[in-house]
């Protein structure tokens, strides 16, 4: 039997002040393993809008709160930085390092104080030579930041890091979804946060952010429209269930649909346990 290591990792988590979170680059992404573990102890587990709203609702005295189990230490000021490194010189091959990276903690409400790519560094140990050694220069820099603002709420916390022309105000990254139409309207990939493509009078064609953005998920109002969203379809989805003509047979039959699976090895070993 593999020992489960999630809980260890989940108090430790806990427990931090701050974060560093370094990666390296696979497919434009940071590692899978990485994606993997904080995808079954973060997320929804740990989103600090729906652990809020529990610990409010019990002091309200709303019986359908009373039995939820939230760890309220979520709830806890925290801070982070990222740094991810890839072998690749292009920018097509980083995409989505950093986004990512931000989905993987922005429920807990975490400032992202600082965050960096380093690139052209596929060989173990290249990032102390490369660029005469200012990458691992930038590094601790970013340790120092983080640390400089270790103690301090959401919003007293500075973002010191390199922010790209056009960036969004909330993710500091400049990474555009466009949604087309006569308004130029276009939304952040990484946070959901809003805005428009404007032409300056340079000719520049530039995005232009909406201010105090309220659907941004690393915004508290966009966590709490979030969490509103999911419990408002969850109700629906009951209820949908509950008027559904036949449901439990539909699902059974479903259930039975026979899927050609690829037995692996580590299958074959554990029946023999």
């Amino acid at each position: 039997m593999v020992p489960d290591d999630r809980q260890a990792l989940l108090d430790a988590m806990m427990d931090a002040d701050a974060y560093i979170f370094a990666t390296p680059i696979y497919s434009h992404s940071p590692a899978g393993f990485l994606k993997a573990i904080l995808d079954r102890i973060c997320g929804p587990f740990t989103d600090a809008t729906f652990v809020d709203t529990v610990v409010q609702m019990r002091k309200a005295g709303d019986p359908h709160f009373a039995h939820m189990k939230v760890d309220e230490r979520v709830l806890k000021p925290r801070v982070a930085g990222f740094i991810a490194i890839g072998g690749s010189s292009t920018p097509d091959q980083i995409t989505m390092a950093l986004p990512i990276l931000h989905t993987l903690i922005y429920p807990m409400h975490v400032k992202v104080v600082d965050q960096v790519v380093f690139q052209t560094c596929g060989t173990p140990g290249s990032i102390i030579a490369r660029a005469q050694g200012s990458f691992v220069e930038r590094a601790t820099q970013l340790g120092k930041n983080v640390a400089s603002q270790i103690g301090k709420s959401f919003d007293d916390a500075s973002y010191l890091g390199d922010e790209p022309e056009g960036a969004c105000p909330y993710c500091h990254l400049a990474k555009v979804d466009m949604f087309y139409g006569t308004e130029n309207k276009i939304g952040c990939v990484s946070c959901g946060a809003q805005g428009v493509l404007k032409v300056d009078p340079d000719g520049i064609i530039r995005p232009v952010w909406n201010k105090n953005c309220g659907v941004s998920s690393i915004t508290w109002a966009g966590k709490k429209l979030h969490v509103g969203d999911i419990h408002k379809e969850s109700a629906a989805e009951t209820f949908d269930i509950q008027n559904c003509t036949g449901f439990d047979l539909k699902r059974q039959q479903w259930r039975e649909v026979a899927v050609p699976l690829v037995e692996l090895p580590s299958q074959r070993a554990y029946c023999m346990l």
